[in-house]
């Protein structure tokens, strides 16, 4: 079992690698059942239905960050999460998404932060890192 500090992440956006701005950041999936259970059953049966996810980030705010993000309003764009990092042969996520939130915060006694989360479209496809 080969495991890695959460610091390796590499999560691209539009083609724009956000790591550099980002403390957190997650990829959400599910998938959704369908009730078949007939009469005479003593449990439920289901079958697997659609599947849905959703991307999150947060982090330090920063200028070109937020440029970066406002280019991804009201349009779909491709992200590529490789949650152990780019090396060879680890796992990466890949697929398109729609920027569905976006908040600034600047309190008066911190750094100010940011966090967005993007709606995955049409599925996500596992593979590996060449």
């Amino acid at each position: 079992m080969a495991f890695s500090h959460g610091s390796n992440a590499v999560m691209t956006i539009n083609s724009v690698d956000l790591s550099e701005y980002i403390n957190t950041t997650s990829q959400e999936m599910e998938a959704e059942t369908a009730e078949v259970t007939t009469l005479g059953k003593t449990a439920k049966s289901y079958i697997p239905g659609l599947e849905d996810g959703t991307i999150s980030a947060d982090g330090p705010f920063d200028g070109t960050l937020d440029a970066a993000i406002d280019a991804m309003r009201r349009t779909l764009v491709p992200f590529i999460y490789q949650p152990q990092g780019a090396g060879s042969g680890l796992p990466v996520y890949t697929g398109n998404c729609i920027l569905t939130s976006y908040s600034i915060e600047t309190p008066v006694d911190d750094a100010g932060t940011w966090d967005a989360e993007w709606q995955i479209s049409d599925g996500w496809t596992r593979g590996t890192n060449p």
